[in-house]
């Protein structure tokens, strides 16, 4: 979607309902796969839009199937077969996959930037009036890039704690769905007379808070296992503070290795130090990368 947005594309999203064949073998192309998807999807190969946008490993059977039909075919992460059953593949640098129709991108793509950022602010003005500086917290839970554990949580808020008695300032918390239950339970109650906004689910009675937590924030502090989520802190114009960045292991160290060369992310310390920041986006140059292989066509 962020990627249509950017394109300034007219589009409408798609909700795939796959076969269990298409669960099992996508993107592969399994025997008596007549309908991956069912009829609709089916009945829509008849008429294929022009382009096509998919992300994940089910989604790349149905990219691939539409190019077939005639789509030109984008798609988002690694479809892990030839890429060449695509007409674009747009992947994370740190997967290290190549290939003449490869775009690699630093991270992941998203709608974070100076426009969104500014959108959300106005949207909600009154974080704008909690103590600065504002740290905002994204947490995210168990994966297989990092080590995530009850050790990981208690240091970074001990941190935090400390910093805080220090400097003063407030916190805002952002959970995921990934987040163990039994650790946000323990984060709400270690805050629950702070008065700083905190969302982990549904919960919690309140609108999910992770957009105002990157527009609002004077820096940012992010558990070491979601690319998606460090890329969209990178691309805010404030420090991002990776807790304990030693727990990302494969791909994710990879990433986080590259982040800590350019100066984009430093670890977290007891005290939050402010460092010179360039916001990240490679958005805009997978766009020009991108439109190359459309005026091809």
């Amino acid at each position: 979607m962020a990627l249509a947005e950017a394109l300034q594309w007219s589009h409408e999203e798609k909700i795939l309902v796959p076969g269990t064949l298409a669960k099992w073998f996508a993107p592969r192309l399994a025997p008596f796969m007549e309908k991956p998807f069912g009829a609709n999807f089916a009945s829509s190969m008849n008429n294929p839009p022009a382009y096509v946008i998919g992300c994940g490993r089910q989604a790349a059977l149905a990219t691939r199937l539409l190019k077939k039909s005639g789509s030109f075919a984008i798609q988002i992460l690694d479809p892990r077969l030839d890429t060449r059953h695509w007409d674009v593949v747009i992947v994370t640098s740190h997967d290290e996959i190549i290939g003449h129709n490869v775009i690699q991108s630093i991270g992941s793509l998203h709608d974070v930037n100076a426009g969104s950022l500014n959108q959300w602010r106005e949207e909600h003005p009154v974080f704008g009036k909690l103590d600065a500086p504002r740290t905002s917290v994204l947490i995210g839970g168990p994966s297989r890039m990092a080590s995530f554990n009850e050790g990981l949580i208690e240091v970074m808020f001990s941190h935090l704690e400390y910093e805080l008695a220090r400097n003063g300032g407030s916190l805002i918390i952002c959970g995921s769905r990934r987040t163990p239950k039994k650790f946000a339970e323990k984060i709400r109650a270690r805050f629950s007379d702070s008065g700083y906004p905190i969302w982990f689910d549904e919960s919690d009675n309140v609108e999910n808070t992770y957009h105002q937590a990157l527009a609002y924030a004077d820096r940012i502090v992010v558990t070491p296992d979601s690319v998606n989520m460090i890329s969209e802190a990178c691309a805010t114009q404030v420090p991002v503070y990776i807790a304990q960045p030693e727990r990302a292991t494969g791909r994710m160290k990879v990433f986080m290795d590259h982040l800590l060369k350019i100066g984009r992310v430093t670890p977290q310390s007891a005290l939050l130090k402010d460092y010179p920041v360039t916001a990240l986006n490679t958005m805009p140059d997978v766009i020009t990368r991108l439109e190359r292989f459309l005026h091809q066509v």
